[in-house]
């Protein structure tokens, strides 16, 4: 009696684990141009090839939901142990570099970043460290296969680039731009003018 309730629990937790590692992978997380990719207050994340057909291999038995149902969604460590998600989910990447469809061609991590319970957004730094992992959800945002943590991550110690520039900072620097193209179309027509003038007095 007792071997066999002995059998029945190593069973149990031997299932119990074949199901749960099939959630987690291994999975290389790279920047998407090497060290071009990471900027001051924004890093360039290579998107999730293959993952979801990585899982769907493994759950072969039991898959029921299309890559078109699914959606990827980046979390974030940062070097404080906070955790966070980007704003923005993404659909699943062909595995394959040439696709007919548009696909993102990476996943930007920064300016800003949300926390993971959905409480506040935060903007990544110059110089913070992050581990990210990426996460396969169904439509119903249940994560069907999740990667492990990323190596260590660093933004560069460098001033905003302008591509992390907020809208209202681009907005006021169109102004800027509209004024100074009106004051440039005044003075060509005044100079327009006069030559005209100075023309006809010539004739």
């Amino acid at each position: 009696m007792m071997m066999e309730s002995s059998r029945r629990l190593t069973g149990l937790i031997m299932l119990f684990y074949s199901c749960h590692s099939q959630l987690l992978v291994d999975y290389n997380i790279v920047l998407c141009n090497g060290d071009l990719s990471r900027l001051a207050t924004l890093v360039w994340l290579q998107p999730a090839h293959c993952l979801f057909e990585m899982w769907a291999v493994r759950r072969a038995d039991q898959i029921a939901t299309p890559p078109a149902s699914a959606s990827i969604t980046v979390e974030i460590l940062r070097g404080d142990n906070g955790t966070f998600v980007l704003t923005q989910k993404y659909s699943v990447p062909p595995c394959t570099d040439f696709s007919p469809e548009p696909t993102e061609l990476a996943y930007r991590m920064g300016p800003s970043i949300a926390c993971k319970n959905g409480s506040c957004i935060e903007h990544v730094l110059p110089g913070q460290s992050f581990r990210v992992r990426y996460v396969v959800l169904d439509s119903s945002a249940n994560p069907l296969v999740m990667t492990r943590w990323s190596e260590s991550i660093t933004t560069r110690d460098d001033p905003p680039s302008y591509l992390s520039i907020h809208v209202w900072d681009a907005g006021m620097r169109s102004g800027n731009m509209v004024v100074i193209t009106v004051l440039l179309v005044v003075t060509l027509s005044l100079l327009f003018g006069f030559a005209i003038t100075m023309t006809v007095r010539w004739k």
